[in-house]
């Protein structure tokens, strides 16, 4: 990871100068060149989680105004930046979220939950991606449609995302009928009240 890689935090540290704490923090990440032991690329994630909770208090500071356009963009290239320090790793334990989205009949609806998300994903790029996919990020689409128009859209955007990146699962009422009939007797009920 070469210098330029802390573009983000460098600019902060400008902007914030007079913040001290923010300057240690600076200090401490390495100068030139990657961290390559394990205890340099350890310091300098926690340098970085460190700086952005500090950024982030200082960038919604009520004397400060709110952030321009720019400056979020520096603030989620500076969790990109984070993410390059995490691969670097080489294991990331971090938690994998799994994203469940009901919806019955709402195909524009599902549209823009899971562009949202992907918007996010490349913004803040968590859990990084290999080969174009968000590894720590899954979403299990629930449909209980009754219009079969929707459900072959519901079923056509699952389809969409999962191609653009992110694990997206579709569970419809097909999928739904053939769990519940796996269940035994006892386990059914078990569950009577619910289902």
């Amino acid at each position: 990871m070469a210098e330029s890689a802390f573009t983000a935090l460098r600019y902060f540290s400008a902007r914030y100068g007079d913040h001290s704490a923010l300057q240690k923090i600076q200090e401490n990440l390495p100068t030139a060149g990657r961290p390559s032991s394990t205890k340099e690329i350890d310091g300098s994630i926690q340098s970085f989680k460190d700086a952005i909770r500090l950024i982030e208090d200082e960038m919604w500071a009520k004397d400060m105004g709110e952030p321009d356009e720019s400056q979020i963009e520096k603030f989620q290239q500076l969790y990109r930046e984070l993410e390059q320090l995490i691969s670097l790793k080489g294991n990331d334990h971090r938690h994998r979220f799994i994203i469940t989205i009901p919806v019955a009949d709402r195909p524009q609806h599902l549209q823009s939950c899971l562009a949202s998300l992907l918007t996010l994903c490349r913004k803040f790029n968590y859990g990084g991606s290999i080969n174009g996919r968000f590894p720590k990020v899954m979403v299990l689409v629930a449909d209980d449609s009754k219009d079969e128009a929707n459900i072959s859209r519901h079923r056509e955007i699952t389809r969409q995302f999962d191609a653009e990146g992110i694990e997206t699962l579709y569970f419809g009422i097909d999928e739904q009928l053939q769990q519940l009939a796996l269940l035994s007797n006892s386990e059914r009920s078990a569950l009577q009240g619910i289902l």
